[in-house]
């Protein structure tokens, strides 16, 4: 990892075990907008390797991300700490996590369903803001989703990404949280 840090630059550089091209700059991007401390849990479905994550965990200190990755039992986790990965027994299957998590980040989601299902079932927890990163190409299929549950949907421009991806951000769900009622 530390030699992966090291040859970061402000230009996109595409490495095996990420599906987004990152750079500085795309780190950057990312930290200066997700919350840190304990509060407030990251969630990153279908973290693959836990490249991205390992990254922005080891790049946020001292002020740690509360950034755990969710994967299915049989994609390895070669960057996360193994108490930083959460499994699930299939790609369609949600982990119970989500209705605590403030953040969601997805990069290259296979399925827009993937996205959809936990909106679904999440979107009345602690849910506040999803990452989204994915090709230009593909944007177009997951926009509407985040448009129908999101009243603030953002193209972050000048981010880090090449030119053919995208950095989304999608903020203040369309329905409130659920608040324990007192007593």
């Amino acid at each position: 990892m530390d030699a992966i840090l090291a040859s970061l630059t402000e230009q996109p550089k595409h490495f095996p075990d990420c599906c987004c091209a990152i750079s500085s700059t795309l780190i950057s991007t990312l930290l200066a907008r997700l919350p840190r401390g304990e509060a407030s849990l990251v969630l990153s479905i279908g973290a693959g390797s836990g490249m991205l994550e390992e990254i922005l965990r080891r790049t946020s200190l001292p002020e740690s991300l509360n950034l755990f990755g969710i994967e299915v039992d049989k994609c390895p986790n070669k960057y996360l700490p193994e108490d930083r990965m959460l499994r699930v027994p299939s790609t369609t299957d949600l982990h119970h996590d989500g209705l605590m998590a403030e953040i969601f980040l997805f990069v290259y989601p296979r399925k827009s369903s993937l996205i959809s299902a936990h909106l679904q079932a999440f979107v009345r927890g602690a849910l506040q803001t999803v990452f989204l990163i994915t090709s230009r190409h593909e944007w177009v299929e997951f926009a509407p989703i985040l448009e129908r549950a999101f009243s603030n949907v953002e193209i972050i421009q000048d981010c880090g990404l090449p030119a053919y991806e995208v950095l989304a951000i999608a903020s203040r769900p369309l329905l409130a949280p659920l608040v324990p009622e007192a007593g």
